[in-house]
């Protein structure tokens, strides 16, 4: 019997080892996936397209209107500087204008015979360092003589032609053949054309039409 009783003890335990283990083996319940809500859909769908090209448009029609105004301030500031310069050259020229008839008569007087004596040779050394310090002057505020030279040709802008002689050597017709009075300019503003002879010869018509053009404008100022 006792045998019986150890076979027997050995059986129940296999069997209880042999038993699964229910609490492993059962399958684990997962939470299932909440539905998301849907979204609400409007009765009048949203015009993006239209939106999206308005808004462009309205951009475009702003740039626009900044780069116009952007150039005509850039515009209006090159004409107020233009105008600021070219008052200022106006004004200055008005001034040194009205020294020309000195510095012409400093010249006629340069021009004649001194005697031969102290005296004179002073004064005229006084007279040269009078016109050449009011040359000077004159340089510092852009003032340049215009003298043209034997031969040069004619500029109705910056010339006056007063009379014609007889063509020197190598001078062509209607080229400069004399100065008879210098001309003073500021820049691209000429103060007073030089005056000149011009030779003989035929002359190029369309140079004494711009000539006579150009005293009518002088004139008019």
């Amino acid at each position: 019997m006792g045998r019986r009783n150890r076979h027997s003890g050995f059986g129940n335990k296999e069997g209880q080892d042999a038993q699964p283990d229910l609490e492993q083996s059962q399958p684990v319940e997962q939470d299932e996936p909440q539905a998301q809500p849907e979204p609400m859909q409007s009765d009048e769908p949203l015009e993006y397209d239209a939106v999206v090209a308005d808004l462009t448009q309205q951009r475009d029609d702003a740039l626009g209107r900044y780069q116009r105004a952007l150039a005509d301030f850039q515009n209006y500031q090159r004409r107020s500087l233009a105008n600021e310069r070219a008052a200022a050259v106006q004004a200055r020229a008005g001034v040194l204008k009205s020294l020309l008839p000195v510095i012409d008569n400093l010249d006629l007087a340069l021009s004649q015979q001194i005697e031969d004596s102290g005296g004179a040779k002073a004064l005229h050394a006084g007279v040269q360092l009078v016109r050449d310090e009011l040359l000077k002057v004159c340089a510092g505020h852009g003032v340049e003589r215009v003298e043209p030279a034997l031969g040069d040709e004619f500029d109705p802008e910056r010339h006056e032609a007063m009379l014609t002689m007889p063509a020197p050597e190598n001078v062509q017709p209607g080229h400069v053949a004399n100065l008879l009075q210098p001309g003073y300019a500021v820049g691209t503003v000429i103060l007073r054309p030089a005056k000149v002879a011009l030779a003989e010869g035929e002359v190029d018509p369309d140079a004494i039409a711009a000539d006579n053009e150009y005293e009518l404008e002088n004139d008019e100022q």
